[in-house]
């Protein structure tokens, strides 16, 4: 079996080198069930997730992450995860809201990595929008997969005859509440304009 420690960054140093033993291949032993051995499978397998390599954060985006020991993370094979490609974000937002036109999911996620590629600093890779928006723009917050999957599901619950804006109206529930100031906001909707048109704000 895999033993999967999600957010591993969290735990106290001290924590997580308890963990060492086992990464070596030793054995297991609990001392609350009177020192009982569990013994590793020859195919059992360790993974750990974490927002940082083990080394902190220094960016203030994910605070309570803890720098690991040098000694533990030393044992294992770290690999940097970027966002997932359009094609396979577009196979999630099918499977989550199949009721959602094949358009307006594509354009959701060309408006989530146009954030992406700013708060990151980047050139906007989406020609449609570069136009659109500073450069020198600066956002405190991004587009997780997570946040773009309850951005799909917003906007099929939003949709009605009493809201002729559904795309607008999840997009603030599910981001743009949490910006930090309208600048950030006024960014994100500058992106999602440009790439919805009048479908995102009717009323513009």
């Amino acid at each position: 079996a895999i033993l999967l420690l999600n957010e591993m960054d969290f735990l106290l140093p001290e924590e997580f080198g308890q963990f060492n033993g086992i990464l070596e291949g030793a054995a297991l032993i609990i001392d609350q069930l009177g020192g009982e051995v569990v013994r590793p499978h020859r195919k059992f397998r360790l993974i750990a997730t974490g927002n940082s390599n083990g080394g902190s954060d220094n960016t203030g985006l994910y605070a309570g992450v803890n720098a690991q020991n040098l000694a533990s993370m030393d044992r294992f094979v770290v690999i940097n995860c970027e966002y997932s490609q359009p094609d396979v974000e577009l196979q999630i937002l099918n499977t989550a809201v199949p009721q959602l036109p094949e358009e307006i999911k594509i354009n959701m996620i060309r408006v989530a990595n146009a954030v992406r590629d700013l708060f990151e600093g980047k050139q906007i890779s989406d020609s449609g929008v570069v136009d659109h928006v500073d450069s020198d723009s600066e956002l405190s917050i991004t587009f997780s997969t997570r946040t773009l999957l309850r951005w799909g599901r917003k906007t099929v619950r939003m949709h009605n005859p009493n809201n002729p804006a559904p795309l607008k109206y999840a997009l603030e529930r599910s981001l743009l509440n949490r910006c930090r100031d309208r600048s950030e906001r006024e960014a994100i909707e500058t992106i999602a304009t440009a790439i919805f048109g009048e479908l995102y704000d009717p009323k513009n």
